[in-house]
């Protein structure tokens, strides 16, 4: 059960971390 809610988690902070990513881009100066 704990193997399970680790993996959702990974994903969840995956997904999110990738829409951050291309979200805020154009929004950096750089």
């Amino acid at each position: 059960m704990l193997y399970i809610f680790r993996l959702i988690v990974t994903v969840i902070y995956s997904i999110l971390g990738l829409y951050f990513r291309f979200y805020l881009l154009p929004f950096q100066p750089t």
